[in-house]
């Protein structure tokens, strides 16, 4: 009754690629790379902008003469603004899966 290779649980053989058919379609595998990639292409620009914005506003309230207590109150606010978003999207992935 085996007639070859076992299967992949889960796969449905009708819907399998054959060689010639779907050659431009994306695989399973380039799908996966693809998402890999752009998760790691947002944790990049958020590593960036959550660094540079600190070094760039810096710069520029000394440029427009903002107190330092101004200063600190906005970039305290950008922080506690970031670390209160990554607890509460912590505690629900945790919650959904």
């Amino acid at each position: 009754m085996n007639n070859g290779p076992p299967r992949a649980y889960g796969v449905d053989p009708s819907k399998e690629r054959r060689s010639g058919e779907g050659a431009d379609l994306p695989t399973r595998r380039g799908a996966r790379h693809t998402i890999v990639a752009a998760c790691f292409l947002a944790t990049f620009i958020a590593y960036v902008e959550r660094t540079g914005f600190s070094v760039a506003y810096t710069a520029a309230a000394k440029e427009q003469a903002v107190s330092e207590a101004v200063k600190g109150t906005v970039l305290s606010s950008f922080f506690w603004g970031y670390a209160l978003s990554q607890v509460s999207l912590a505690v629900k992935g945790c919650c959904q899966g």
